[in-house]
């Protein structure tokens, strides 16, 4: 005789099934939660529950539970793994996705298992394991064009720019309106200096996606680098345009209104606004700080230098840069000492350090020390008269007239019309 509960679980299973198939998800939670209440140790149920519960209303949580109790009662069920790996991939718990997949993977060798893995493999920075993902999925399908542009991705995060070309013209040519293609495949081609080809494709993203602001934000960056300070303003104005809190945006064109047009009023209201969005940022620090600079606001231009040098403590041009200021600007001679100290000790061959640490020592009449620093600035940088002349001064300063008669020969022999001046007032 026939057990009537088993085949009502089976009705409710089916039809439970049915509803899903249909899209109908609410109806089949209802019916397949009736047909665990008489069979709990139904995988299907499970699974087809936790598949309703994950399509039908990304409720991830209860798929996660309900392909969890599916796969401990049947442990080698690879779509509860399949599924349950995707639901993690929803919740961006990329480690708990490849688990499952992998554990999938023992069970059916699948390209879309592949596939998923690879892009969790890529969210986690594992690019060369999500290459490997991807690079399965077209053995087994040599046409896949997704497969092919997140693998073009991996290449450009991983600075192999040529394989990253080839993948991405790849999905141009199954896609020839894929403005993401053209965009990666513009970054490729940045990254390879071919800028002709990158501003043609990044167009190219831009015509086809018209608010694809990293588009615009790249093209800028390139006509900036360039030296086309109109085409780079125009474009980090449309970023900005689409997406107002784009920091790198505010950071760029500041650096066009500085450095293209002399506008730095311009520039730091660019860079405050940039630090707003994201505070701990040591360019924006160091680039308003410059701009404060060269409006001789030197106060403001040493505030910031001191900001960006609590975030990144271990640059030694920002060492220099705040240096300078002390010494040529705000007379601040034992500050300026420090930083160049700090500079040099962080950079031991950083010629232009040892140059005004050594001019530091002169006005100091410390002329010993001077001589030491502008003799190390001689030997890493040997064809620069200012050095000779310098340390000439410091040797004249001393009563080591000879030597500081040498040292204006030689700058007189590279090049230096002051050495013309010292030699006639000073040596015979």
């Amino acid at each position: 005789m026939k057990n009537k509960h088993s085949d009502t679980n089976g009705d409710y299973c089916n039809q439970g099934i049915e509803a899903y198939e249909a899209e109908n998800y609410l109806e089949a939670i209802t019916e397949l939660t009736s047909a665990i209440e008489l069979n709990p140790d139904s995988e299907s149920a499970y699974y087809y529950r936790g598949s309703s519960y994950l399509y039908g209303f990304n409720d991830f949580s209860k798929a996660i539970s309900d392909f969890t109790l599916a796969i401990k009662i049947k442990p080698d069920y690879y779509y509860a793994y399949h599924c349950r790996g995707k639901a993690y991939m929803f919740l961006n718990e990329y480690l708990l996705a490849i688990a499952d997949i992998t554990k999938a993977l023992e069970f059916l060798d699948d390209f879309m298992a592949y596939y998923m893995r690879g892009i969790a493999y890529k969210n986690t920075g594992k690019h060369m394991q999500a290459i490997a993902d991807f690079s399965k999925v077209i053995v087994s399908r040599p046409d896949d064009m997704e497969a092919y542009q997140e693998r073009g991705e991996c290449y450009n995060n991983i600075n192999r720019f040529e394989e990253a070309l080839n993948d991405l013209t790849k999905v141009i040519s199954i896609d020839s309106q894929n403005s993401l293609a053209y965009y990666q495949r513009g970054i490729a081609y940045m990254n390879t200096d071919n800028n002709q080809n990158a501003i043609a494709d990044l167009t190219k993203a831009v015509e086809i996606s018209p608010d694809m602001h990293t588009a615009y934000f790249h093209r800028g960056y390139i006509h900036l680098n360039l030296g086309n300070g109109a085409q780079a303003l125009s474009d980090f104005n449309k970023t900005i345009d689409i997406v107002p809190t784009y920091t790198p945006a505010f950071i760029y064109r500041g650096c066009v209104f500085s450095d293209g047009y002399n506008d730095y009023e311009s520039a730091i209201a660019d860079f405050t606004k940039a630090i707003e969005l994201k505070s701990r940022n040591f360019i924006c620090y160091s680039e308003r700080g410059l701009a404060y600079r060269k409006m001789k606001k030197y106060e403001q231009a040493v505030s910031d230098y001191t900001i960006a040098l609590d975030i990144r403590p271990d640059s030694s041009k920002m060492y220099f840069a705040r240096g300078f200021i002390y010494l040529g600007n705000l007379n601040n001679i034992p500050f300026a000492i420090s930083d160049f100290d700090e500079a040099i000790l962080l950079d031991p061959v950083y010629y232009e350090a040892y140059c005004n640490r050594g001019t530091c020592y002169a006005i100091l009449e410390s002329h010993t020390r001077a001589i030491e620093n502008f003799s190390k600035a001689i030997e890493i940088f040997p064809d620069a008269p200012a050095s000779y002349i310098n340390r000439g001064l410091s040797y004249l300063s001393n009563g080591e007239n000879e030597k500081a008669c040498k040292d204006w020969r030689k700058a007189f022999a590279l090049g230096s019309t002051e050495a013309i001046r010292l030699l006639r007032e000073n040596c015979k």
